[in-house]
């Protein structure tokens, strides 16, 4: 690899083909030419591999300079493309900044150190950790729960050949970005805002990325975000669906427990740019997820009778007993969900039809339900009339706060009880 300055902003590098197929399948869905190619892997650079992910890193700026010099002009492909001052200065700094070498900023090596890093994927893991999520929202399940979920599917994996996974209330995606990929993946949520988000990200991570590290982490970007987002965008402009969902996601990520509504971040501008690594990481584990936007019990219709399908674990996040007005329901009347009687209905259909299903319900009655005289006596009562004595099995999961999660399914799994006497 080497590279030629043609005049004030504008470039000319010379890389081995290797080198750009290399780029070419890391960046596939955002570069229609070589240019844009370059152009592409110095900003992820900046983005990912320099400033606030030293502690990710492979090797010290230091060290990939080093490495650079030792590269020699190739007579293979020559991309010409352009960059701005302020991207060219920052690159100058980050690499040269030891100045008790004496070393004058070279723009040359500093390219060549970009496109060094980005090749050797220095700054992401494969595997998203426990704690990373894409951001806080009420009901959202935590490390322990997820933990739980996946010893209980990978508890059927020996006995059965699951073949597909799908959700009926989908959310963020937590739980699917912390479980075992499957052939076939499912999501499902009836909010437009976080179906339109989990495209966004899948399909533009990299430009959604950007939209947000541009954004100045301040009360006035969020109340502008706020003004931005009270609804979707009617145009088919790509820069004003990725900028709306952008903006969503800076509300609900810096707000007050993730509702929206109040500007709440303590955390410093170094932390906030370090949660953007990982877009990358939940783009390519949404890669072959269909994503569907309608409600739950008409999707878990559409997978029993138009797909058919057979050897799926289905996971249903339901909403609290005694809240189910909150969950619209797809029909001509317009009524609300009023019942959990049609969920359990789906659930012994899809059951019927070879798949295992898994619901989950918090059964600790919250402070604001115990003043509308709602008690965890009456939920587990509710329960009881539902699932008890049809065939289900359950396991009781302790929460933070004197919570209690109960996750049932149609078999049985790891550690669990058969649901044939009330709930304790």
């Amino acid at each position: 690899m080497g590279i030629i300055k043609l005049e004030k902003g504008k470039f000319s590098i010379r890389a081995s083909p290797r080198t750009l197929n290399q780029l070419r399948v890391h960046f596939e869905a955002y570069s229609s030419s070589e240019g844009e190619l370059i152009q592409t892997c110095i900003m992820d650079a900046i983005l990912n591999q320099m400033f606030y992910s030293k502690s990710k890193r492979k090797r010290t700026a230091e060290e990939t300079r080093k490495l650079v010099s030792t590269y020699t002009e190739s007579r293979d492909c020559v991309v010409h493309f352009r960059l701005e001052h302020a991207a060219v200065d920052f690159m100058c700094d980050f690499y040269f900044d030891d100045s008790h070498y004496n070393l004058k900023p070279s723009i040359t090596t500093a390219i060549l150190c970009c496109v060094a890093d980005v090749c050797d994927v220095v700054a992401l893991d494969d595997q998203l950790a426990p704690k990373d999520k894409l951001m806080y929202m009420i009901g959202q399940k935590n490390e322990t729960m997820l933990k739980l979920l996946k010893e209980s599917f990978q508890s059927l994996y020996p006995k059965y050949p699951i073949k597909g996974y799908a959700e009926l209330f989908c959310g963020t995606a937590n739980v699917l970005l912390h479980m075992d990929k499957m052939n076939v993946e499912y999501l499902n949520d009836n909010s437009d805002d976080l179906i339109g988000l989990l495209r966004t990200i899948k399909e533009y991570p990299y430009l959604f990325k950007v939209a947000l590290w541009q954004m100045e982490l301040s009360k006035d970007t969020f109340i502008n975000a706020k003004e931005h987002t009270k609804e979707l965008p009617t145009t088919e402009s790509l820069h004003s669906k990725i900028e709306y969902f952008a903006y969503f996601w800076f509300k609900r990520y810096t707000s007050l427990r993730g509702t929206g509504h109040t500007f709440s971040y303590s955390n410093s501008l170094v932390a906030y740019r370090e949660h953007l690594d990982i877009i990358n990481l939940i783009s390519k584990r949404l890669e072959n997820v269909t994503l569907k936007n309608t409600d739950a019990i008409y999707f878990g219709n559409y997978l029993h009778k138009e797909l058919k399908i057979k050897n799926f674990i289905v996971y249903i996040d339901s909403p609290y007993i005694f809240t189910e007005s909150y969950y619209k329901i797809n029909r001509k009347d317009n009524s609300v969900f009023n019942g959990h009687l049609r969920l359990r209905n789906l659930v012994e259909k899809l059951r019927e039809n070879g798949n295992y299903a898994f619901v989950s319900y918090r059964i600790t009655a919250s402070e604001s339900m115990k003043n509308k005289g709602i008690t965890s006596e009456k939920i587990c009562k509710r329960l009881d009339s539902l699932y008890c004595n049809r065939g289900f099995y359950y396991r009781l999961q302790p929460l933070p706060k004197g919570q209690i999660e109960i996750l049932l399914c149609t078999d049985n799994f790891h550690n669990s009880i058969k649901y044939d006497t009330p709930l304790p």
